[in-house]
């Protein structure tokens, strides 16, 4: 070991022992005028988070320090949380051991301190987290229940704020545009549809996240807190999103993108005719197989594609008739002469078993 690395484990237990138990600036004097003492604790966790680029000359001991003194820094001192935060989320990539063993204190202190100005780095803690499965391999249902809480919240707070600014403009005769909606903020969240956005995007990954066996346990919970304050308004287009994932994948994994289909020869005779319903779009097409029909499902979390065995009995295919033509008349699923209605209705029941 030369000096140097003696110097970085110095400064790191130095630091360490000052921010647990509090002692940094405790014996100063005097203090310059308008500055406190709990201001020394900000340029502190900013060399914190310098000395984890140095982790591999530090022990296991002085890593796991790094980020105890981060978990203590999230609620003890008024303006070390976004550096606390930052510090975190580099460790997620940097000291993934010592952060899984302090992970589920670190999310109770997280769901203490949702407020205005931490959403952000926050919300990017957790989704940086969802990457890295074997951190979290050891939680339980409490824990998935904080993520997704602390989540939610933000999106609850985003739409009943967007609602409520809806609302008060429409009582005053305000007619809102598209612009001017984009441009709603949250009140005290900086950020604004950023947050939202993230907000959702750590719903769906760390739903994605969950093994299939206890997706579904967690989907009550979810769509309770997404519809609460949706009584009077539309669904956001994100909510949708996260409504339709939750159908498509709480029983069964479903690929957001079909793999690219194989070369199919360009054929007249082959029959398509598509269908809006909702959100999504259902295609049903012929094969060039004889009875077989494809039905392809565009939702807007993905697509699914179904190759169907239409048994309407064909005709002997030896049969030699100048009329029979079994691209247009044979191959045409009987189901393409359904009332367009009566379709519909029938693939509404069926969807929502996906």
């Amino acid at each position: 070991m030369n000096g140097c690395d003696r110097q970085i484990q110095t400064l790191e237990s130095y630091l360490y022992e000052c921010i647990h138990n509090d002692k940094l600036g405790v014996q100063l004097q005097s203090i310059p005028s308008g500055r406190k003492r709990v201001d020394l604790y900000i340029p502190a966790f900013k060399l914190m988070i310098a000395l984890i680029g140095h982790h591999h000359k530090l022990s296991k001991s002085q890593q796991d320090e790094l980020v105890i003194a981060f978990h203590d820094g999230l609620l003890r001192w008024p303006g070390t949380v976004r550096h606390c935060l930052h510090g975190l989320t580099v460790s997620v990539y940097e000291l993934p051991g010592s952060v899984s063993r302090f992970l589920p204190s670190i999310l109770q202190k997280m769901a203490q301190i949702i407020s205005s100005g931490y959403a952000a780095p926050i919300l990017e803690f957790l989704s940086t987290l969802a990457q890295n499965s074997k951190l979290y391999s050891s939680f339980v249902e409490r824990d998935y229940k904080t993520v997704f809480g602390i989540a939610l919240k933000y999106v609850q707070d985003g739409s009943s704020t967007e609602s409520s600014s809806i609302t008060r403009s429409r009582s005053s005769g305000d007619v809102i545009d598209h612009e001017l909606s984009s441009k709603l903020k949250l009140s005290g969240i900086s950020g604004g549809h950023y947050i939202v956005h993230l907000a959702y995007h750590v719903i769906a990954i760390w739903f994605m996240s969950l093994r299939l066996s206890d997706r579904r346990r967690y989907v009550p919970i979810i769509i309770h807190h997404l519809l609460s304050n949706k009584k009077d308004f539309p669904l956001e287009e994100n909510a949708e999103l996260v409504l339709d994932m939750l159908i498509q994948n709480t029983y069964c994994d479903s690929a957001p993108k079909l793999p690219r289909p194989s070369q199919i020869p360009k054929d007249e005779r082959r029959l398509t005719k598509t269908w809006l319903k909702g959100n999504s779009l259902l295609t049903l097409r012929t094969l060039p197989e004889p009875g077989w029909l494809e039905a392809v499902s565009r939702r807007c979390s993905g697509t699914q594609s179904f190759k169907i065995k239409l048994d309407y009995g064909l005709p002997n295919r030896n049969m030699k008739s100048n009329n029979f033509d079994l691209g247009t008349q044979y191959m045409l699923p009987s189901i393409f002469c359904f009332k367009k209605k009566i379709f519909l209705s029938c693939y509404t029941r069926v969807s929502c078993y996906f």
